[in-house]
């Protein structure tokens, strides 16, 4: 097996993350890894502002986002922590598809691990997948946890072993 040093675990607080942060915690554990658990506060766009009304409500809304998801984060290292594994949290604002990826590379991460929603057809259309333009974009690899799947084994995908997916 491999030996990580650095986790990166980007949340975005679903079950699937949830998930996922199981299996970041463990493999932390495993390989004495530190898990940096990353959230991306997606900016507020200016058709949101324009809806709004008030450019300083917006700012104020995004501001309140940022400390929402700044406490969550805390709350996820904290756990981590007291399960014995170095942990420390990063929240910016940005794109996930895009910023993960440069997080990943600026911080040298050995492994990503993320949950997924395994979304298909018109769900798929419209929200896109975070989780296949990461893998697109980052030369580590990618430990995918799909909600409802049992992950018990990590088996490395063809495409030069830049995904992994955690299987039953």
């Amino acid at each position: 097996m491999n030996s990580w040093s650095r986790i990166l675990h980007p949340t975005d607080f679903s079950r699937a993350s949830r998930a996922a942060f199981r299996w970041a915690i463990q493999l932390g554990r495993r390989h004495g890894a530190e898990v940096v658990i990353m959230h991306v506060v997606l900016a507020t766009s200016a058709y949101e502002v324009e809806l709004i009304g008030l450019p300083a409500f917006g700012e104020a809304y995004q501001a309140e986002r940022r400390r929402w998801a700044e406490r969550a984060v805390a709350e996820l290292v904290a756990r981590a922590r007291r399960r014995g594994v170095r942990a420390r949290g990063v929240v910016i604002e940005g794109a996930p598809g895009r910023e993960i990826p440069r997080r990943a590379a600026s911080m040298r991460a050995d492994v990503i691990v993320m949950g997924t929603h395994g979304w298909k057809g018109v769900r798929r259309l419209f929200f896109g997948s975070t989780t296949e333009a990461v893998i697109q974009r980052v030369a580590c690899p990618v430990l995918t946890i799909k909600l409802g799947q049992r992950p018990v084994a990590i088996r490395t995908s063809r495409k030069g072993g830049r995904s992994l997916r955690a299987v039953a």
